[in-house]
């Protein structure tokens, strides 16, 4: 980064093919030997998505899935479906442990934050998936798959709170009983009844619960990431999220699940969708778990 130019394959070659753990002794090193901040030469000398990329990976996950949560609330407008994927793809722990670092960076807790960025039923659920499960499911499976059909399609117009409260507050365990068990009771299943009942974030979100509790976690990752790429532009951001936030967790699963989903390699999707630098760095990550 000395002088004029930016040597980028050097940048990729160290800052997106090593751990996070190593990452963070380079960060230190660097400041011990040349008196400089890493993460503020990085800002100054790159741009764009791949300076959100290779930023991102020098990152812990804990701080990174913070700073996603920060840039899908911060200035003006708010990207819902951000929070959803995050809401639902983390652990009760994960989420407590984010909720923990973002308010030592920004001074807020995310409770509070997406109490004041989101409104209605969407908030509702927001927040019911971000808090703690209430441990024991006051109600057994069977008595929650019936409170759900008189709350959508044994009435008339929907009754928002009871998917919420079953769906989003509950423990995961009892989630997929209940999502099993109500085809075989009311012949429809949780998914169709959502698509009927629901529209906008809202439904978006109360499918990926059931996608997650389903199909699991990478499984819903990687329709995400196909979705970003489908069709005419690329949603960079949603790309740049799962591939950095997911390398040390589970990205080899992803990518095996992508392909076996839709046929190509996520390597070779984000080949034809990025370019220069930017896909150079993605690339490097995804080889590299």
């Amino acid at each position: 980064m000395k002088g004029a130019g930016t040597d980028d394959v050097v940048l990729v070659n160290i800052l997106c093919k090593r751990t996070i753990a190593q990452l963070q002794v380079l960060k230190t090193a660097y400041k011990a030997q040349l008196g400089r901040d890493l993460e503020h030469d990085i800002h100054s000398e790159t741009s764009h998505h791949f300076r959100d990329t290779i930023l991102g990976c020098l990152m812990d996950t804990p701080t990174y899935d913070s700073y996603i949560f920060r840039h899908a609330m911060a200035g003006l407008g708010t990207t819902e479906t951000t929070l959803v994927e995050m809401l639902t793809t983390r652990t009760k722990a994960e989420i407590a442990e984010i909720d923990r670092v973002y308010k030592a960076l920004y001074n807020h807790t995310l409770e509070n934050q997406i109490s004041n960025e989101t409104s209605g039923d969407l908030r509702k659920a927001l927040l019911a998936l971000l808090l703690p499960d209430t441990g024991t499911p006051t109600y057994t499976v069977a008595q929650d798959v019936a409170r759900l059909y008189k709350a959508g399609e044994g009435k008339i117009g929907t009754d928002e709170n009871t998917f919420i409260q079953i769906l989003c507050k509950s423990p995961e365990k009892h989630v997929l009983e209940v999502i099993n068990e109500y085809p075989r009771t009311y012949k429809k299943t949780m998914d169709k009844v959502i698509h009927s009942e629901f529209s906008g974030h809202l439904q978006y979100l109360l499918l990926a619960v059931v996608e997650v509790a389903t199909q699991g976690r990478v499984n819903f990752l990687a329709d995400v990431l196909y979705h970003a790429m489908k069709g005419i532009g690329t949603t960079d951001t949603k790309l740049i999220n799962i591939i950095v936030s997911r390398r040390e967790k589970d990205l080899a699963q992803i990518k095996t699940a992508f392909q076996t989903k839709y046929g190509k390699t996520l390597a070779a999707w984000i080949d034809s969708e990025t370019s220069a630098d930017y896909k150079k760095a993605l690339l490097a990550i995804l080889d590299s778990h």
